[in-house]
């Protein structure tokens, strides 16, 4: 899908939407409103049956370490999930707000979870650095 260059380092990212296990009902929407959260769930229902994988799925991310000797991977994994395509996941930003600091800041799954693998790819490679 797309590669990553952090430090000195380069790491290949790829997305994939598996079928979600979880079941639709019930976990689409939680806004009190019955009749919103069942409208929410047959258009995920309608999505799916469309052929839109990403209506309903469980999100792999995958990070390979391009530069180690074994191209080492490791993924992450995001289930209950509901997005339009594989685009609409990645570029989706959910704005926080912490009222003990008074800060606004804007993440999205997709950052979080390669940030994720990075880290435990480094991890990794410094352990066995150390130890190699």
């Amino acid at each position: 899908m797309g590669f990553h260059r952090v430090g000195n380092r380069t790491y290949w990212v790829e997305v994939y939407a598996h079928p979600e296990d979880l079941p639709i009902g019930g976990n689409v929407l939680a806004s009190g409103n019955f009749d919103e959260d069942r409208a929410a769930e047959n258009l995920v229902r309608e999505q799916l049956a469309d052929g839109n994988e990403w209506a309903w799925c469980l999100v792999q991310v995958e990070v390979t370490d391009m530069d180690s000797d074994d191209e080492a991977t490791e993924s992450e994994y995001l289930g209950g999930c509901s997005y339009k395509s594989r685009r609409d996941f990645i570029t989706s930003m959910l704005t926080c707000f912490d009222p003990a600091t008074g800060i606004t800041t804007e993440a999205g799954y997709y950052d979080d979870m390669v940030a994720a693998c990075i880290e435990r790819l480094n991890k990794r490679f410094l352990r066995e650095g150390a130890t190699g």
